[in-house]
């Protein structure tokens, strides 16, 4: 027998009976217990088997996700390409078709693209505008080119150097000369990125309007002057010739006998119509000077009171003459100037402002404004209305055209004008008409 009973014997013992029942029991709960084991490790494996099954579904859906956006992104990268590809296409088409010459320097200041009209005028130039190029062999190349007219006395050289420099100010526009009277106005801009926009625009039509404009004002302007002059000069020639036929008449009169008190009016006589003479000569002089370049300045630091000082002696008689009053308001200050230009510029000034102040008083005074000086001559004359203002500050010129050359010949205030300018002295008029006028000279107090 196999079965338990055959594990059991009848004729044993209890006791040996019972440890043979607790023998098998004891087999029995080890084969049971195994047999669970066997089981929980089956079902662990079911288990991991169901949740990486899972994962893979989660992980294959994400990632047809992440390729379904992939190819999105790729369709509209595509469309971007091909749309910018277009926009490039278009903005290139657009710049080919206007006349100016248009070129794109990168921020590394290699030429990125230009169109068939830029430097069209450099035909020695247009084979070398290839993508790459540097912006300093392409001036370079500018500088070389036979189509390229020079200024007088400059070289290839000297003219990069300034073309360099114009680059380096960001925004530029200025013209370029060429060979046949021909001419480019160049801009150039500097873009936000560091790149460069370069424009080129033929204006030598608008010069040669410009240039014919210019000459025939010119000749305008000379035409009218040399009428005033010839006006002037037999105004001038008469009154030079004037008083000299006086001294001479006076001159003759001590020669003739006169003695005593006659001798002495007719000497004094000769001698003021002398003194007439020199101031129109001394005039003449200064203008052509002034006119020509050929004088000196020598700036410095000047006393006013050495130069006003002796003004006051000067115009003070002329004034009680006149039945005006002269006040010259003394100043310690010490201007940066040549005081023999300003000597000749406050002559002008104050002898205007008497000659036409009929009556009241001219007042000469120096006022401070900050590092600068003013010097101020006030009248109390008829005034200058606003459309002569400009009119007195040319040659020949008269407010009064009835005036005698002697008296005044309208070169006065043009002097006044050139000599600040040569000084570089600023020069103010304010006035009112029928209460009078103010002319200031502004120059820099020595050592400012």
């Amino acid at each position: 027998m196999t079965g338990p009973e055959a594990l059991l014997s009848p004729g044993d013992t209890p006791e040996r009976q019972r440890e043979k029942l607790l023998i098998i029991a004891d087999a029995l709960m080890r084969r049971v217990e195994a047999a669970t084991d066997a089981g929980g490790a089956a079902y662990a494996e079911f288990q991991r088997a169901a949740l990486l099954e899972d994962q893979v579904r989660s992980r294959t859906h994400d990632l047809n996700r992440a390729l379904e956006a992939l190819n999105r992104s790729h369709a509209q990268l595509t469309e971007a390409t091909r749309e910018a590809q277009t926009a490039r296409r278009n903005l290139a088409d657009a710049i080919g078709a206007v006349d100016e010459g248009f070129a794109l320097f990168g921020p590394d200041e290699k030429l990125v693209m230009c169109n068939a009209q830029f430097c069209a005028h450099f035909p020695d130039v247009q084979p070398h505008l290839q993508p790459g190029l540097d912006f300093w062999d392409y001036v370079d190349l500018i500088s070389i080119s036979r189509y390229l007219a020079l200024p007088e006395d400059e070289t290839p050289e000297v003219w990069a150097t300034r073309r360099r420099r114009r680059h380096g100010d960001g925004q530029t526009v200025f013209n370029v000369g060429l060979v046949r009277d021909l001419w480019l106005q160049v801009s150039e801009r500097r873009m936000a990125n560091g790149g460069t926009v370069i424009v080129q625009t033929d204006v030598s039509d608008a010069v040669r309007r410009e240039r014919s404009a210019a000459h025939a004002e010119a000749m305008e302007e000379a035409g009218r002057t040399h009428t005033a002059r010839a006006r002037f000069v037999a105004a001038a020639s008469h009154d030079l010739l004037q008083p000299l036929a006086a001294a001479r008449l006076f001159i003759g009169l001590v020669e003739g006998g006169a003695t005593g008190a006659e001798a002495g009016a007719a000497l004094a006589k000769a001698q003021n119509a002398l003194d007439q003479v020199d101031g129109i000569l001394t005039q003449l002089l200064d203008i052509s000077r002034l006119e020509t370049g050929r004088f000196a300045v020598s700036p410095g630091p000047v006393a006013l009171a050495r130069v006003l000082r002796p003004l006051a002696d000067e115009f003070g008689a002329l004034a009680r003459a006149r039945g005006l009053e002269f006040r010259l308001v003394p100043s310690g200050a010490v201007a940066l100037t040549d005081g023999h230009w300003l000597r000749r510029i406050l002559q002008n000034l104050i002898g205007n402002a008497l000659r036409y102040t009929r009556q009241g008083r001219v007042l000469v005074g120096v006022r401070h404004r900050g590092g600068a000086l003013a010097i101020e001559v006030h009248d109390t004359g008829p005034g200058i209305a606003e459309a002569d203002r400009a009119a007195i500050f040319r040659e020949f010129h008269r407010l009064e055209a009835k005036a005698s050359a002697a008296e005044g010949m309208g070169l006065g205030l043009a002097i006044v004008e050139r000599a600040c300018a040569a000084l570089d002295h600023g020069l103010e008029l304010r006035s009112e008409p029928g209460k009078g006028s103010c002319f200031a000279v502004t120059l820099r107090r020595a050592g400012r």
